[in-house]
């Protein structure tokens, strides 16, 4: 009887424990902002010419945004995300004599979020939180460099493929990624957030094109993709 009532009452206080530390973590009908940086693999149309002139690593290029975000309850949330980055880009090397044309340009995207936390579904909160997200926005790319700009380490872009490069494009955007986050008791978390967008063919600044038709295009891929994954912190305020 003893062994019996030793059993209930370690299950009892495993479940307390368990009650308190999901009501600790529970951020349902409370608002939160984050700040991030990373990297994203910039994945356009010509990013094959980088790597054949041996310059793969510079699709890899740097990035930083903040966020403001609401949980609805224990499992769905939403957020608007603004991101900065400089991305990496070129004009297609094989129609212009196999020279390389790498560009660079600057962009600011916003994003509406719906997230999913995983262990909020079955109510087993804690310090650990895997979410799944998706989101549609905008994105807006600006300021290009051409490669006559010694950071930039390419030949001049040929007039021709000039012709149809255009600078500033803003584009529809859609993406979706996973969050993994940890939580301290205060609120305050840190996070990985690893994802992948696609924005319509003008991000960049180029649509592909035949050179023999450029004003009609050419069919291809019709987004432009970046690979994303930064680090960041996240303050959960609790009222």
């Amino acid at each position: 009887m003893k062994k019996v009532f030793t059993i209930i009452t370690i299950l009892l206080c495993a479940a307390a424990s368990g009650s308190a530390q999901a009501r600790l973590f529970n951020f349902a009908k409370n608002y939160n902002v984050s700040a991030f940086g990373g990297m994203h693999y910039n994945l356009y149309e010509n990013a094959f010419s980088y790597r054949e002139h041996g310059y793969g690593g510079r699709l890899y290029t740097s990035q930083a945004g903040v966020a403001f975000g609401f949980d609805f309850n224990e499992v769905w949330g939403a957020r608007v995300v603004t991101v900065m980055g400089k991305n990496a880009a070129a004009c297609n090397s094989r129609q212009s004599g196999d020279n390389f044309y790498p560009y660079n340009f600057q962009s600011v995207d916003v994003f509406g979020d719906a997230i999913i936390n995983l262990k909020g579904i079955d109510g087993n909160l804690g310090n650990f939180a895997p979410k799944v997200y998706a989101g549609l926005g905008i994105g807006h790319g600006f300021d290009i460099t051409k490669g006559d700009d010694s950071d930039a380490e390419g030949d001049v872009i040929h007039p021709w493929q000039e012709a149809y490069l255009t600078d500033p494009n803003t584009c529809f955007g859609l993406r979706c990624g996973i969050i993994l986050e940890y939580d301290f008791v205060g609120g305050t978390g840190l996070f990985l957030d690893l994802g992948a967008e696609a924005y319509t063919d003008k991000y960049n600044g180029l649509k592909p094109f035949d050179s023999e038709n450029p004003s009609r295009g050419k069919a291809g891929f019709p987004f432009d993709l970046k690979f994303n994954a930064s680090f960041g912190v996240i303050h959960h305020f609790k009222f």
